[in-house]
């Protein structure tokens, strides 16, 4: 016996064969006659009175037995229409409205049944791939076009008639009236671009703005506007922007045109586009109703499989920070001794990647809520209303990982919890691995269960807090407790180990996408850690802070500072502490009283803060915290060391070198010497207040240009507190 598919594949789309079936009048007979004419009948069955609903859930249905048309309740016959009939119908309630939008002709369809309402008809044709989906023109010309849809074809009811009067070989749709459906929909469902740019634009300003470009064209591309439309939209937004690469973005766009498979919502998710955004394009653009299925389906069968010119062609999303210069995009590890930090780490991370737009959701597994509280509580958080739109959750209870799979229900309690995170953190890593099992293989479970995990949360990042062996390792990696397993399916990692001094670490780094130098943290009264520069210039500013005691020493003496004095009594070269003298120079901590001599300075220095992470102070209004600012471009930072000798880099790390002079002009010139001791010429600066613009580092308004960049007009300007990095794209209208 032949099956459905089989049937629909002989595509005879013709009646010839039902007129004896009709003559039996019997459902089954018809339905059998329907299925080998190539067309796929759903059964009728009566709700009320006029009233006729399918029999079967119709819509998933592949195949369907003639049998099903001899139960008591099936009454009559519905088709599908679309591909599996290769059937389209029209459905006209007011003929005289449909008539005056195209004068049809009994002739021109092979298929005509009335409906139970008087004057009421359907006409049918060849389906046509052109029509993808039903709609409704009712209140325009009078007709519904039902396409991947049922079509009610035949009734035993006298009550609810449907009567077949012509059923001959199906034919295709008239030229002139497809012209003209197209455009009824072209009018009715024309998508201007614009409305799309307003809703995504949110995404372009926090970053990454070539693929915002990219992703936005993929989205308009699926909706089938035009590329020069696209390209039109676009470019008058960028202007809007003032944006200093629209050659490159419209680049993209063409580029973006020219390749098969392309991102759109999914890829614009990827680099911030918030939930609420989304529900709103989907509210707003019913059409992209139709693409969400289909995108997240390419997304879950995205390419596996490259030929080397696909590899080499093909663009990719670069990696990322989630808090830049500190954590990156991921899965990583961040491990250390028991009572160590590590947890008031991974809390400040939390809070500081919540300051730049992220999601975070914390599973703390080992502190409960009292002692999450009071660790928030010693940062200084007052006003507690102003928490209420932070997007950070906590969970204090999830069972252990008892079977590395997706049906695990820790992990799907993980998943559940982390659908709307773009940061998850998992502390501590004991509290949720498996336990050893002497009959598996310890090293395939770790890996598996931590391979399970971030292939559910895909396109998300997790920190994962860990202990480290009590006798440490070779490197980082062996540090960490457990097997080869557990580092092997992670991409980077983070371990805190003690500093030299009491109150200090150094935070190591093993990375996979970028290149860092570890860092060294001092940790404050609160418990939370401060950043003081990398290790290298933490052990330098140990000896710097060794100088600046000595010098005390000896004014409380009443003896000259010299650099023999001061080296006599630090016990270094004369040659290292005149370096060091220099660098604290520059840093407003001492100056020189006369040729060879230093002392203190005693002018008072406003604002200086070595809190490197976003002010936690400020914990309560950053809601409003400006991480972003048309004048910055918040371009991700390229992948290169932090050191002192790179103070160009848009990253936490720059530290508070100097404060703010108590009397300087609206523009004034300054001397600076660059940190770099390869550098010693001194260079002249152009010191500007910014009024509608405050750093977001340190809340400074007053920033730095060199005199090059002044010229320009536009450029990049440091901020004179804290020395961060910002983008200005017009100096002169400052």
């Amino acid at each position: 016996m032949q099956t459905q598919a089989q049937i629909s594949s002989n595509n005879l789309q013709h009646f010839s064969n039902l007129s004896s079936c009709f003559e039996r009048k019997s459902l089954a007979s018809i339905a059998k006659c329907l299925l080998f004419s190539g067309f796929f009948p759903i059964p009728l069955k009566k709700i009320h009175k006029n009233k006729l609903i399918p029999a079967v859930s119709w819509k998933d249905i592949k195949e369907i037995s003639p049998e099903i048309f001899t139960k008591e309740e099936v009454i009559g016959i519905a088709l599908k229409t679309g591909k599996e009939s290769n059937l389209l119908v029209l459905d006209i309630d007011d003929f005289e409205k449909f008539k005056q939008f195209y004068n049809i002709s009994k002739e021109e369809a092979g298929y005509i049944v009335h409906s139970k309402t008087p004057g009421h008809l359907h006409i049918g044709f060849l389906y046509d791939e052109t029509f993808e989906r039903y709609k409704d023109f009712r209140k325009e010309v009078g007709f519904e076009l039902k396409v991947n849809s049922l079509i009610n074809f035949y009734s035993i009811d006298p009550e609810i008639q449907y009567k077949p009067v012509k059923l001959e070989k199906l034919t295709p749709l008239p030229k002139e009236l497809k012209e003209k459906i197209l455009d009824l929909i072209n009018k009715k469902e024309k998508i201007e671009p614009q409305r799309i740019i307003e809703i995504v634009k949110e995404a372009y300003n926090k970053g990454n703005r070539q693929f915002w470009i990219i992703y936005t064209a993929g989205l308009l591309k699926k909706l089938q506007i035009p590329l020069e439309e696209t390209k039109k939209a676009l470019e008058d937004f960028l202007k809007a922007q003032n944006d200093e690469e629209i050659s490159m973005r419209l680049a993209g766009i063409e580029h973006t045109y020219k390749v098969e498979k392309v991102k759109g919502i999914t890829g614009l998710l990827e680099i911030g586009l918030s939930k609420e955004a989304e529900e709103k394009l989907y509210s707003t653009i019913p059409q992209l109703n139709k693409l969400k299925n289909e995108e997240f389906k390419e997304e879950e069968e995205r390419k596996t499989k490259f030929s080397i010119y696909e590899l080499m062609t093909s663009t990719f999303k670069p990696p990322c920070w989630i808090i830049p210069g500190v954590l990156p995009e991921g899965v990583t590890f961040l491990g250390g001794r028991p009572k160590q930090g590590k947890s008031f780490l991974a809390l400040q991370l939390a809070l500081t990647a919540v300051q730049l737009n992220k999601r975070v959701i914390y599973f703390a597994l080992e502190d409960g809520p009292a002692r999450l509280q009071a660790r928030l509580q010693a940062i200084g958080i007052s006003d507690i209303e102003a928490l209420k739109k932070i997007p950070l959750s906590f969970v204090f209870e999830l069972h252990k990982i008892q079977t590395p799979s997706p049906e695990d229900l820790a992990i799907q309690k993980i998943n559940e919890y982390a659908k709307e995170a773009d940061l998850i953190i998992i502390d501590p890593w004991l509290a949720l691995k498996p336990e050893p099992d002497k009959r598996k293989d310890i090293v395939q479970e770790e890996y598996l269960a931590l391979q399970t995990i971030r292939k559910l949360l895909r396109n998300k990042s997790i920190l994962i807090v860990h202990h480290t062996r009590k006798a440490g390792g070779e490197d980082i990696t062996s540090a960490l407790l457990g097997t080869t397993g557990q580092t092997a399916a992670v991409d980077n990692i983070m371990v805190l180990q003690k500093g030299k001094t009491q109150g200090t670490a150094i935070l190591n780094f093993m990375l996979r996408d970028f290149e860092t130098r570890d860092l060294g943290l001092r940790r404050l009264g609160n418990g939370f850690w401060q950043i003081q520069g990398t290790a290298e210039e933490m052990m330098l500013a140990e000896e710097q802070s060794k100088i600046v005691e000595a010098i005390k020493k000896l004014e409380e003496m009443q003896e000259k500072a010299t650099i023999k004095a001061i080296a006599e009594l630090v016990g270094k070269k004369e040659n290292t502490v005149k370096v060091a003298l220099f660098e604290l120079t520059q840093k407003g901590v001492v100056h020189r009283k006369e040729r060879g001599v230093y002392s203190i300075l005693d002018t008072k220095r406003e604002g200086t803060n070595f809190t490197n992470f976003p002010n936690l102070t400020n914990f309560p209004n950053f809601p409003n915290f400006p991480t972003q600012s048309p004048l910055v471009s918040p371009e991700e930072p390229k992948v290169s060391p932090v050191s002192s000798s790179s103070k160009n880099e848009l990253t936490f790390l720059e530290q508070n070198l100097q404060g703010l002079q108590d009397k300087v002009s609206k523009v004034s010139k300054v001397s600076s010497v660059s940190s770099n001791e390869t550098e010693k010429t001194p260079e002249e600066y152009i010191l500007i207040e910014v009024e509608d613009y405050s750093c977001p580092i340190c809340q400074n308004k007053w920033w730095k240009f060199t005199k090059e960049v002044y010229k320009l007009g536009k450029g990049a300007g440091s901020c004179y507190e804290c020395n961060h990095l910002s983008w200005f794209g017009n100096i002169k209208k400052i």
